[in-house]
Formats: structure tokens, C-alpha cells, sequence
């Protein structure tokens, strides 16, 4: 849950469609595949991830 000064509150749990979630600040960043899917129980072939560096990803 964001607070006014960015800071966030741990353990708050916030249910959204899954094709919200490419937005979203996830560890790891797989918001953009989990939206781009057809359906949430659509079936994935290939479940990697491209690497998590500092050029891709703003660490909090």
C-alpha cells in the first residue's frame, strides 16, 4: 500500500485483474508476461524470464 512520502507498507495484499498487473513494481518482473496472457489459466510453454539487472529494473 503506497504512502504520500513513497514509501511502502509490507504485507498489504491488493487482488487486481491480471492484465493490470504489467504496471506494477513485481519481483520478479513479470508483470508484462502475466498481462500479455490470453487468459489467467492460459497454458505457458516457456516460462523464462529475460535476466534482472540494473539496466531493466529499478531496485527499491
Amino acid at each position: 500500500m503506497g504512502r504520500t512520502d513513497g514509501s511502502h507498507e509490507a504485507g498489504a495484499i491488493e487482488w487486481v485483474d491480471y492484465r493490470a498487473v504489467a504496471g506494477l513494481p513485481l519481483f520478479p518482473p513479470s508483470g508484462c508476461a502475466l498481462a500479455a496472457l490470453p487468459d489467467p489459466r492460459a497454458t505457458v510453454r516457456d516460462a523464462a524470464l529475460d535476466a534482472v539487472t540494473d539496466e531493466n529494473y529499478t531496485w527499491l
